[in-house]
């Protein structure tokens, strides 16, 4: 017990200050971030991290398990990356004085998503992606049409099923039962139990 007192206050007093003076210097480098910034595999191994990291908590996982499924998914680009003038024409009318391709690469612009889902997906904008963002096997993508509504004391089906920890709330749901990703409803899994 005496140990573990002794590894938390030196990790406290070690690590936790230096990251929480380089917390704006990450948040910089965040905000600069661009996939052709760093090598694509190191922004694919980031974009792997992240999808990682919000599928745990999704589905209440502790552990992260290989990253090896992420990492073989493809980078995409949720405003296209080679549009149609008609797309470009589009994006400048409603973000006036803003350059499309300044956003293009951006963190916040791109997403992992399978090979087939994101040929089917192609050039198109955002509104006409989101029937196959809806397709995709990591949350951080299917997020992006809609979050999955989970109450406090309740279980994704995935999670039930591995009996993982609870997932807690997203985003509070009146009654019924949990929207799965594809449609599908966890039965006997209302918001408030």
């Amino acid at each position: 017990m005496k140990q573990r007192a002794a590894l938390n206050a030196f990790v406290a007093d070690r690590f936790e200050k230096n990251m929480a003076a380089k917390s704006q210097e990450l948040a910089d480098a965040l905000k600069r971030f661009s996939l052709y910034s760093m090598q694509q595999y190191r922004t694919r191994y980031l974009l792997a991290r992240l999808t990682q990291h919000v599928d745990m908590a999704f589905s209440g996982l502790k552990s992260a398990g290989s990253l090896e499924p992420f990492t073989n998914l493809e980078i995409e680009h949720i405003l296209p990356d080679t549009p149609t003038a008609a797309l470009r024409e589009k994006w400048a009318v409603e973000n006036l004085g803003s350059s499309y391709d300044d956003y293009k690469n951006k963190l916040g612009n791109l997403t992992l998503l399978e090979k087939p889902i994101n040929i089917v997906a192609g050039n198109d904008f955002y509104s006409a992606k989101l029937a196959e963002y809806r397709k995709s096997n990591n949350y951080l993508t299917r997020s992006l049409v809609e979050l999955t509504t989970v109450g406090q004391n309740t279980r994704s089906c995935s999670s039930r099923r591995s009996n993982a920890r609870p997932v807690h709330a997203i985003a509070p749901r009146s009654a019924g039962s949990i929207p799965t990703p594809r449609g599908e409803s966890c039965a006997g899994n209302n918001a408030g139990s």
